[in-house]
């Protein structure tokens, strides 16, 4: 088990390892009174929750237990189930911290501890995939196997208009030609668009932020009007 903090690995005692965990996904359905079940509608990730417990030995258990609860405490975590997984979730610790003692001279340094982790997202991600993009068509693999939202950053061209990207039904629009300035790059995501810095969401046509262009799992055809790049993190149920 592998924990980050900030980008940065915590010093976290490898005797602790994750037990279990409860994911899934919650189904919404409806009764009607002139059928026989229910009506299914739609399903969505549920968030995922980690138990993780391990036995430690060391000669101020008191100190010890308080040092891992501050690593972990209060913070968004970034929690690799094993050492070796390339899947990593954005947790947070929930409820209780439980330590139960030992009793005995050669025990008595010796505790276990026990702590609940949850993923509120519901997905685990990789790596970040960034690549260049080509003015035209570019093919763009999704490796990951939901749907994600990428961001473009656009560095070279000297302005922008219209539909600037686009995949199957899906694209980003601005509503009035934007000017990039030498030196500067132009920002676009699921949440909004920047110039150097300053928020312009403002110039996105409404359907780029209602229906946001996505990326599904396995081989994507993306259009762009120019030379630009692509960076997402695979999601993964």
């Amino acid at each position: 088990m592998k924990i980050y903090v900030s980008g940065s690995l915590v010093s976290f005692p490898e005797w602790i390892a994750v037990d279990s965990f409860v994911g899934g996904f919650k189904t919404d359905s409806e009764e009607l009174n002139d059928r026989d079940g229910e009506l299914y509608i739609s399903e969505r990730l549920k968030a995922k929750q980690f138990e993780c417990s391990g036995i430690i030995q060391n000669s101020d258990v008191d100190k010890e237990v308080s040092r891992i609860t501050n690593l972990i405490a209060g913070k968004e975590l970034t929690v690799y189930r094993d050492d070796d997984s390339e899947i990593f979730y954005r947790c947070r610790l929930i409820n209780d911290v439980k330590v139960y003692y030992y009793r005995g001279v050669k025990i008595k340094n010796a505790f276990k501890i026990g702590f609940s982790l949850k993923c509120y997202d519901g997905y685990g991600e990789s790596a970040e995939v960034v690549q260049t993009l080509s003015s035209g068509s570019n093919t763009v693999p999704n490796i990951g196997n939901l749907n994600v939202t990428p961001q473009f950053t656009i560095a070279g061209a000297k302005t922008v208009s219209g539909t600037v990207f686009s995949v199957g039904k899906t694209s980003i629009k601005v509503t009035e030609s934007i000017e990039i300035p030498s030196g500067q790059n132009l920002v676009i995501n699921d949440i909004g668009m920047w110039l150097h810095g300053v928020d312009i969401t403002d110039k996105l046509d409404d359907t780029t932020l209602i229906t946001p262009l996505s990326l599904a799992p396995g081989s994507n055809t993306l259009t762009a009007a120019v030379i630009a790049s692509v960076s997402f993190y695979p999601r993964y149920k």
